[in-house]
């Protein structure tokens, strides 16, 4: 039995993100297209004798040890398979952004996942790792699976799609301040009344007729609307201006990214932001959400 293993944590964008409601147990019902993209942490982890939990990451805005859903992931694993006495060191080399709607912590916590259920010999299935996944984080199950998916409920029901984007670009970017996703809802709530939808039956036809310029007319986050701050509006306007098809908050915020037919334009608006003093990175739409190194 291998005693360590490595693995890219793909980070994740919404093409579309709109809030339907809220469900009997107080979460907000979503409906959303998730997609991975090329920009990833990387995950190592190694089993252990002393029946101790040690995560350490190399950025210091990310809770070690029992503060980071990585940890909780790894607890999870080891209740359902009944080990609790077993033990893991887990590192964290950080890309992508914290506070950002690109699933980072998500990630890390698939990566673990996969990487303890390739070391104790794949002894439970993809399903029954996303059903651990879900009870440390809505987003685990997807950055489990990846690729492109319809997601429904508080973002658990998850309906694979198969996206045809070649040709396309991404850059991403974001700005110093971050969004917490519990303030951006309980702001939704607020607004509510006065929130525009995106029509999401349209972009998941468009997407099946294998229309993707087409559905990028139509892509929506409904937390732009929740969201106040000049590092995402100067994001999206320096997209734009540099031949952006589109851009987009994705999450609640605050990363944005915006589609490119053409790399040396996606190329070009990374240099503009990365000289202002932000996060940025070009990236691809990628069919994986947790690769092994």
């Amino acid at each position: 039995m291998d005693k360590s293993a490595r693995l890219k944590a793909y980070a994740k964008i919404n093409l579309s993100l709109d809030i339907t409601g809220v469900l009997e147990n107080g979460y907000h019902s979503i409906e959303s297209v998730f997609q991975s993209i090329s920009l990833y942490d990387t995950v190592s982890v190694s089993l252990n004798n002393t029946g101790i939990i040690n995560v350490e990451a190399d950025n210091s805005e990310i809770p070690s040890g029992m503060g980071n859903i990585a940890y909780k992931a790894a607890a999870a694993f080891f209740e359902y398979i009944k080990r609790t006495e077993s033990g893991a060191d887990i590192k964290i080399s950080k890309k992508i952004p914290s506070k950002a709607g690109m699933g980072g912590g998500s990630a890390d916590a698939a990566a673990v996942l996969k990487a303890l259920n390739h070391l104790y010999s794949d002894s439970i299935s993809e399903d029954e790792l996303c059903s651990i996944g879900e009870k440390t984080g809505a987003d685990v199950p997807f950055c489990i699976k990846g690729g492109t998916v319809f997601a429904e409920g508080t973002g658990n029901i998850l309906k694979p799609l198969t996206l045809t984007a070649d040709g396309y670009f991404l850059c991403v970017a974001k700005g110093k301040d971050g969004v917490s996703t519990v303030e951006a809802y309980h702001k939704f709530d607020e607004m509510q009344k006065n929130i525009i939808h995106p029509d999401t039956a349209i972009i998941l036809e468009k997407i099946k007729d294998n229309d993707f310029k087409s559905a990028l007319k139509y892509l929506g986050n409904v937390f732009e609307q929740t969201t106040n701050l000049d590092d995402v509006d100067f994001i999206k306007k320096t997209m734009l201006e540099n031949n952006a098809e589109t851009a987009l908050m994705t999450g609640s915020g605050s990363a944005v990214f915006g589609i490119f037919d053409d790399i040396i334009n996606a190329e070009k608006c990374m240099h503009i932001l990365e000289n202002n003093n932000m996060f940025a990175d070009v990236c691809k739409f990628i069919n994986t959400g947790c690769e092994f190194i």
